[in-house]
């Protein structure tokens, strides 16, 4: 297996070509309430956990592109319930892979996805 270094000048040995899991997560714009819903799998699954239009984040109102640049390099996984995001995400040609899971239901029954671009 060849040893690698993702965005964040980590070194990980590669397997599959597929770089290990972000420890920092990016939540859209309209689910913050996720950090205290969900804190508890947040906090076992992230080592930081930023919003937009917080600190350290993208503004509010920032489009998917914007927001899809900043977690390409940032090496961060997006949540939102926005599954079209990927779309303009692919037209940033820094990003080759884009993989969208279900992450879980926030309280009012909608689905957030997990999304994680390479």
């Amino acid at each position: 297996m060849a040893r690698r270094r993702d965005a964040g000048g980590s070194t990980y040995v590669a397997a599959r070509g597929r770089p290990p899991v972000a420890r920092t997560v990016l939540i859209d714009e309209g689910k913050s309430h996720l950090g205290q819903e969900h804190r508890g799998m947040l906090t076992r699954d992230y080592d930081k956990v930023l919003y937009v239009g917080k600190e350290g984040a993208p503004a509010a109102g920032s489009g998917d592109r914007e927001v899809a640049s900043f977690c390409h390099r940032e090496s961060c996984d997006l949540l939102t319930s926005d599954k079209e995001a990927y779309a303009s995400m692919l037209e940033d040609g820094r990003i080759g892979e884009v993989c969208i899971s279900r992450y879980v239901l926030d309280k009012s029954g909608q689905q957030v996805y997990r999304i994680r671009m390479q």
